[in-house]
């Protein structure tokens, strides 16, 4: 027997018998014992002590209010409905907290990665303009009358948009 502490004074969780429960255990430990798998990451989220608390406490709610329900008491029903909406409010908490903590890990992430990214993106940008340059040369030696041509035909269309003809 386990006795549920923090959440109620008086709620107790049962094993199940000896015949369900050398599968349910190994099934419930195997799934909780287990190491993540890093290919997985999206699919696989970390269940908190809150979201666990806040399950437990949700159902002993509902069971509650139910039981309320049965025997016409609804002052049972109103504390059920309470624990309820007490273990919903939990699970949001948990939630939130383990958003919070999957953002904040991102964020690292990104962080120590940004000086990496940023010197592959410098060297990039500095193989580019390598490439362009001695593409230029090329250009200047193999076909020198060419570009001169090229560049004092630029001149003259530079020289007509700035003095200001409209002929």
């Amino acid at each position: 027997m386990i006795e549920r502490g923090g959440l109620s004074d008086h709620f107790v969780i049962h094993p199940f018998k000896m015949t369900d429960g050398p599968y349910v255990w190994n099934l419930i430990f195997s799934v909780l014992l287990s190491p993540p798998n890093p290919k997985r990451k999206e699919f696989t989220m970390a269940i908190n002590k809150e979201i666990i608390e806040g399950n437990v406490e949700s159902a002993f709610g509902t069971a509650q209010a139910k039981v309320g329900e049965v025997f016409g008491d609804t002052s049972t029903q109103v504390d059920g409905k309470i624990h309820e909406l007490k273990g919903k409010a939990e699970q949001a908490y948990g939630k939130a907290k383990d958003a919070y903590d999957k953002a904040s890990e991102t964020v690292k992430d990104w962080a120590e990665k940004a000086p990496e990214t940023a010197r592959e993106a410098r060297e990039r940008a500095q193989k580019i303009a390598e490439e362009g340059s001695a593409k230029v040369r090329q250009t200047v030696q193999e076909q020198p009358v060419a570009v001169l041509a090229g560049g004092i035909a630029l001149g003259f269309v530079i020289g007509w948009l700035l003095s200001g003809r409209k002929n």
